[in-house]
């Protein structure tokens, strides 16, 4: 006879065994057993779950290639060869699944492609041997990067005065009238003939004879400045000369009387 039965419980799992716990109502022509009011019943049923086991072959890197025949662990390539292993197919060190370029040789360096051979900012430069990009300027050195021929911190591309130490903000120096070094606003003497000048741009007379070094003869010896700035030589004569003198004179008056 047909019947229809829901139930409400709990499973309780047992080793490899399932119980529900619980009561149950059946519609039917038969009331269950241990009889619970009209057609109702209490009980215990047991369950026993049967699995069937996997046929997959266990691959723990998941790149397709069974464990027991794998013989490069990489899971996070699935481009391999039958062994396994993350293939290269243009052979330039970089596997396909990094190689941006799989199909072309390239180098590491750019990702498994090709080492462009361009100029991009056209300073004759290389690409790949440039170390700055600078496409406003292409006054640069074996690298690529601006010269600063004087050394003052601003490249020739921008130097107004690319062969002169400047500090002014286009890369020249300070006016200097008189080309003695030092700048106007702090020269004191104005003097283009002579630059052999002191912090105030003023003459120096290293022997303090009057004479400034550019016209002294002798810088380092105080002299007269109708001597150039040179000592005076003094006629000095030694008894001796003397002597010799007197006596060729006196001979030559002899010689005359005889």
């Amino acid at each position: 006879l047909a019947a229809a039965e829901y139930g409400m419980g709990k499973v309780v799992a047992i080793g490899d065994k399932d119980f529900l716990v619980g009561g149950s109502r059946r519609f039917g022509a038969h009331d269950g057993f241990l009889p619970y009011g009209d057609n109702e019943r209490l009980g215990l049923s047991i369950f026993e779950w049967v699995s069937t086991p996997s046929t997959e072959p266990a691959d723990a890197d998941s790149d397709g290639v069974p464990d027991t025949i794998d013989q490069c662990h990489n899971p996070g390539c699935k481009s391999v060869t039958s062994r396994g292993c993350p293939k290269d197919s243009d052979n330039d060190g970089v596997i396909d699944c990094d190689d941006r370029c799989p199909g072309e040789s390239g180098s590491s360096s750019n990702y498994g492609c090709p080492t462009a051979a361009g100029d991009s900012d056209n300073d004759g430069v290389p690409d790949n041997q440039d170390q700055c990009y600078n496409p406003e300027c292409n006054l640069v050195d074996s690298t690529g990067c601006p010269l600063n021929s004087d050394d003052d911190n601003l490249d020739d591309c921008k130097d107004q005065c690319p062969d002169q130490y400047g500090e002014q903000s286009n890369g020249c120096p300070l006016p200097d009238s008189d080309g003695d070094m030092v700048p106007d606003d702090q020269d004191q003497c104005y003097n283009p003939e002579c630059s052999t000048v002191d912090v105030n741009g003023c003459p120096r007379d290293s022997d303090n004879d009057g004479v400034n070094d550019c016209a002294d003869n002798c810088p380092n010896q105080a002299g007269a400045i109708t001597n150039n700035g040179c000592p005076q030589q003094s006629t000095q004569f030694c008894a001796g000369t003397l002597l010799i003198t007197f006596m060729v004179f006196l001979g030559g008056i002899l010689v005359k009387r005889k």
